[in-house]
């Protein structure tokens, strides 16, 4: 980067930083005039408690599945894979 343009994109950087810090302190204004903090904080909390809900659900779902599968082999004892030919070597 040349020295001309240096001084330009330096300032234009520093502006950025203070434009962000300016935006929080108007954003925690508003929170804080409305009161909404604890109703922001607990729609986050219920989104990830949706969330973990699934996964639990889904977790549920695969353990079925795997019980299901291992009940079925261990009723198939004689022979759990009855597609394959075996051969001995005798």
């Amino acid at each position: 980067m040349s020295d001309d343009i240096f001084g330009p994109v330096f300032i234009g950087g520093i502006c950025l930083i203070f434009a962000g810090v300016v935006s929080a302190f108007i954003v925690a204004q508003m929170v804080e005039a409305t009161d909404s903090y604890d109703e922001l904080a607990d729609a986050a909390f219920k989104e990830m408690r949706g969330d973990f809900a699934a996964d639990e659900k889904r977790r549920q779902k695969q353990a079925e599945k795997e019980k299901a599968f291992s009940d079925a082999a261990s009723a198939n004892k004689q022979d759990p894979s009855p597609g394959i030919v075996r051969f001995d070597d005798d």
